[in-house]
C-alpha cells in the first residue's frame, strides 16, 4: 500500500476538536515510519551526518512510491509530524494552532521532536519513541509525556532543553486520551494490547495452564521445575505470538524489536530474566541472489542451553533454529550480521 498524508486527511474523521486531529495524524504516522537501523549500528560518522541532515516533506512523500513503511529518523519524523499538523484544514482561526520542531541543529546531531500549541496551551510530542507502540496498538507515552519524562529529555538532550526554555508543556492525562482513542478507533472500546499482555501475563501465572507443560517437556523430572516454567513463556512468546494476519502494515523491524522485547520483559519474572538472558541479534537475510531483508536473531542464554528464534517475514513471526542451521546460513551466505561484534556466543560442544 502507497504511503500518503493525503489519504491521512481523507480519511480523518469529522467533527473532530483540534487536539483530536492531531493525535489522529500522531497515530496515522506512527504506522507509516520505522527507525532507520543502519543509522543505529554505521560506523561512519560522515554517512551518519547525511541521513541525518537529510530533509524529508509531504510532497516528496506524495510524489514517491513508499510502501509499508518509510525508514527515517527522529529529525524526518518530527519535520513530517510537524508538517502535517500545519497542513490541517480548520474553519475557525481565532485560535493558534502550530506545530514547530524542537531540538535540530545542523552542525549537530541532537534528538529531534515537536512543540505543539493549541491556543494558549503548549505540547511536548515525540513521535519516534511512540512507533512501537502504536504499530501494535498500545497506549502511547511521548504524546504529552508525563513532567519527569519530558525532564528526562531535557537532561538528557540539550537542544531540546535550550529550545523548552522558558515554555511550559502540558500533560494529557491518560483517561483523556482514552477517550479520544476510543472516539477514533484507535483502541478497541478503550481496550489496548497492554492490556492483553496483562491478561496473558495473569493466565501464566495459574498453575493449571503450565501442569501439562512441565509434564510433557521434563519426562525425565531432570531439570528444575522453574527452569522448565521460563521455557515455556519463553517458546509461548516467539512461537505463538505472531503479527496480526489481518493487518494492512508489516511492522517495522526496529519496532518489531522493540515489542518482542517488550513482551519478554512483561511476561517473565524478574529472576527468569536474570536466568534466562535475551539478546537481540540485527541480522539481514538472503532469500535469493537480489533479495534480502532486515531481521532479527534473539538468542537465549540459559543455564544448560542457548536458545535461538529468529524472526520469519512469511509466517509473520518467530520460529525456533538451532545453532547448527545458522551455521548453515552463515556458511552459504544467506545470513549477514548487522555489527560483526555481535554475534551469537556459540556453546561449540554441542554444534559439534
Amino acid at each position: 500500500m502507497k504511503i500518503s498524508i493525503k489519504t491521512i486527511f481523507e480519511e480523518m474523521p469529522k467533527d473532530l476538536s483540534d487536539l483530536e486531529k492531531v493525535r489522529y495524524i500522531y497515530l496515522e504516522l506512527g504506522q507509516i515510519f520505522s527507525y532507520n537501523r543502519y543509522y543505529l549500528t554505521e560506523d561512519n560518522s560522515r554517512y551518519l551526518r547525511d541521513i541525518y541532515n537529510d530533509f524529508l516533506t509531504i510532497d516528496m512523500i506524495e510524489n514517491g512510491d513508499y510502501k509499508n513503511k518509510l525508514e527515517v529518523i527522529c529529525k524526518q519524523i518530527s519535520e513530517i509530524l510537524s508538517q502535517t499538523i500545519n497542513s490541517i484544514q480548520r474553519e475557525r482561526y481565532d485560535e493558534t494552532l502550530k506545530a514547530k520542531v524542537v531540538g535540530y541543529r545542523d552542525d549537530e546531531e541532537n534528538h529531534v521532536a515537536v512543540l505543539l500549541t493549541i491556543g494558549q496551551k503548549n505540547y511536548y510530542l515525540d513521535l519516534y519513541r511512540d512507533l512501537y507502540k502504536i504499530q501494535k496498538g498500545m497506549r502511547t507515552t511521548h504524546f504529552t509525556p508525563k513532567q519527569e519524562s519530558l525532564e528526562n529529555a531535557k537532561l538528557r538532550y540539550h537542544r531540546i532543553k535550550q529550545d523548552l526554555e522558558g515554555i511550559k508543556c502540558e500533560v494529557i492525562d491518560q483517561k483523556e486520551l482514552e477517550k479520544i482513542d476510543k472516539k477514533l478507533g484507535y483502541s478497541m472500546n478503550g481496550f489496548y494490547m497492554d492490556d492483553a499482555i496483562s491478561m496473558l501475563k495473569e493466565q501464566m501465572e495459574k498453575e493449571e495452564n503450565w501442569e501439562k507443560y512441565i509434564e510433557e517437556y521434563n519426562k525425565n523430572k531432570t531439570i528444575e521445575k522453574e527452569d522448565v516454567i521460563a521455557r515455556w513463556k519463553i517458546d509461548f512468546i516467539f512461537k505463538y505470538i505472531k503479527n496480526n494476519s489481518l493487518e494492512q502494515n508489516e511492522m517495522g523491524i526496529v519496532e518489531l524489536n522493540k515489542f518482542y522485547k517488550r513482551l519478554y520483559e512483561k511476561i517473565l519474572c524478574e529472576k527468569e530474566k536474570k536466568d534466562n538472558r535475551l539478546v537481540g541479534i540485527e541480522i539481514s537475510l538472503k532469500y535469493d541472489e537480489k533479495h534480502s531483508e532486515k531481521s532479527i536473531l534473539y538468542e537465549i542464554r540459559r543455564k544448560h542451553e542457548n536458545l535461538y528464534y529468529i524472526y520469519d517475514k512469511n509466517k509473520k513471526g518467530f520460529t525456533h533454529i538451532n545453532e547448527k542451521n545458522i551455521r548453515k546460513l552463515e556458511e552459504n551466505r544467506k545470513l549477514k550480521y548487522d555489527c560483526e561484534f555481535a554475534k551469537p556466543q556459540f556453546r561449540y560442544d554441542e554444534v559439534r
